[in-house]
């Protein structure tokens, strides 16, 4: 009896030497993957009491950002983990905590950027192949008039045609272009502007390019809101601005345009936009890093930038610019044209917007004479009930606005 004593005590001295516990405050609470955020801690020994300056290591391999690996509790046996914009990627990564040998599992709900502003999307993508196509052999529009020498950036909404325009050709990336609308009915392009529809200002006098259409709620009630880049030299980057209107033929420019200009990142281009269902705008561009993506909470007058831009870095068969994107049911669908001296189209899908699987080509250049070199600005559309895409097309032959339906 006397010799098991010692054995028993020896026992229970080793189980007060560990022992600790590291309770989370509010751990497991959905959070923005681009909201700064600190974690909150507090380590107590068996006992319940407070374990003061001892040292805790963290681990999360799935950080996309320097973590602070050591930390240390303070007096109250409190400690802190601050985690930058972005260093989460969305999804459910566990945190471990490491005190004394002892591993403590926090798992996080992280979710896609949005979730602040009340955008709840599913996180990552989906792998889904794109349509095949058939290109009808003549276009909806060609040069005319004011834009003679181009014709392109064609985007509908209802029957609002907006496109791009320009009379001359500039040696170098930037030609002169202007904005300018249409309606298409029936299959027909008609009441063409006489000229281009937004008075060129200060920031925009050079060029005002790739003008994509919203129906939004304005002072007055349900208005067009027409978004397009522009620049006001070609040494300078572009930037996004805007100007609305109730009957699509006269527009006013936003007093506080431009609305975008992702200065700390070389410009913002070719804007795509989606009203969602949350009320929020989500704008995909081009940047020198590829496409990228930014919110507006403020129905477009301003934007804040995606933490971990680009979505879509430049791919190996070229850069990328001219993104357009559809909400599909319960996924993205994007299109948007790779290349370098000749572009086609190229197809990529996600759930949150910002992770995409890019997927087969859409399509390349045609067998007709004004699309044979180039295609771009696809944008998806139903013409007379038959699905397909408005893009526009340079060839050898010319150039302009077609249709390429979708083959069952």
């Amino acid at each position: 009896m006397h010799s098991t004593l010692p054995l028993v005590l020896l026992l229970i001295l080793s189980g007060c030497a560990g022992g600790e516990e590291i309770v989370g405050d509010d751990i497991a609470s959905p959070r923005d993957e681009c909201s700064a955020d600190c974690l909150h801690f507090s380590l107590t020994d068996l006992h319940g009491n407070a374990v003061a300056n001892a040292a805790v290591t963290a681990i999360l391999p799935a950080a996309r950002k320097p973590l602070p690996t050591t930390l240390q509790t303070d007096d109250a046996g409190n400690l802190t983990l601050c985690l930058e914009p972005g260093t989460l990627p969305a999804g459910t990564p566990t945190l471990t905590l490491k005190a004394k040998g002892d591993d403590h599992l926090f798992p996080l709900d992280i979710r896609p950027f949005g979730y602040d502003a009340g955008r709840e999307r599913d996180v990552g993508a989906p792998a889904i192949a794109p349509p095949r196509l058939s290109v009808r052999p003549e276009p909806l529009l060609t040069p005319q008039s004011w834009f003679s020498y181009q014709v392109t950036s064609p985007n509908l909404q209802g029957d609002l045609l907006s496109f791009s325009g320009t009379d001359e050709f500039v040696a170098g990336p930037h030609n002169p272009y202007r904005a300018g609308t249409a309606r298409l009915i029936g299959g027909v392009v008609t009441d063409i502007s006489p000229g281009p529809v937004i008075p060129a200002s200060a920031w925009d006098s050079v060029s005002q390019h790739d003008p994509y259409v919203l129906r939004q709620s304005g002072a007055t009630g349900e208005q067009y809101v027409l978004y397009y880049h522009g620049r006001p030299d070609v040494e300078v980057d572009p930037a996004i601005g805007r100007a609305s209107s109730t009957d699509g033929i006269t527009w006013t420019p936003d007093p506080g345009n431009p609305v975008f200009d992702n200065a700390d990142n070389r410009g913002g281009n070719h804007p795509a936009l989606i009203l969602s269902e949350e009320g929020l705008v989500e704008l995909w561009y081009g940047s020198i890093d590829g496409l990228a993506f930014a919110l507006s909470t403020d129905g477009g007058a301003s934007f804040e930038n995606y933490c971990m831009n680009p979505v879509l870095p430049p791919q190996p068969d070229g850069s990328l610019k001219a993104a357009d994107v559809r909400w599909n049911v319960d996924h993205y669908e994007m299109t948007f044209a790779v290349g370098k001296d000749v572009w086609k189209t190229a197809w990529a899908t996600s759930y949150d917007g910002t992770t995409w699987i890019r997927g087969d080509d859409l399509l390349a250049g045609g067998s007709h004479g004004w699309d044979s070199h180039t295609t771009v600005n696809m944008q998806y559309i139903e013409l007379e009930g038959v699905p397909g895409y408005l893009f526009a097309g340079i060839g050898d032959d010319g150039n302009g606005i077609g249709f390429a339906e979708i083959v069952p």
